[in-house]
């Protein structure tokens, strides 16, 4: 079994102890303890996959409610210790204009907004359009 994780009680109505896994169980434990007791299980034995798959709802519905609502759930406190115990050890990487000195001596574009306009035809704009139209509809008349 993974560790930290307890014997499967395919009886419980605990959906943990169902899986065998302690409430601060990560992602990842629940997932395994879940194919185990599948694997467990012979393939004959559809209530048994039932009540496994039902333990491994119950347990991501549980958390989902509580990230939901905006609590701190047993695994991610878990994980938090973790990772302050690790401590941020990554280096940032430098961004991509810093490893490639070619990319430093370009130029950056230089982008400025600016507005559409609309104008109103006038003049030889407005009467030269009107004039054509006016041929054009004349010529159909005619015809």
């Amino acid at each position: 079994m993974a560790q930290g994780t307890l014997p499967p009680d395919p009886e419980s109505s605990n959906p943990y102890a169902r899986l065998g896994i302690s409430a601060d169980a990560s992602f990842e434990q629940v997932q395994q303890a879940k194919e185990q007791c599948l694997n467990l299980l012979t393939s004959d034995d559809a209530q048994g996959r039932a009540r496994v798959e039902s333990a491994y709802d119950a347990v991501l519905m549980q958390r989902l409610k509580e990230r939901q609502l905006g609590q701190l759930t047993g695994a991610a406190a878990t994980a938090s210790k973790r990772e302050a115990a690790i401590g941020n050890t990554a280096p940032a990487s430098p961004s991509l204009v810093a490893r490639i000195p070619a990319l430093q001596s370009l130029p950056r574009p230089q982008f400025k907004w600016q507005k559409p306009s609309i104008k109103l035809a006038e003049g030889k704009q407005l009467w030269l359009p009107l004039a054509g139209h006016g041929v054009l509809l004349l010529l159909l008349l005619l015809t």
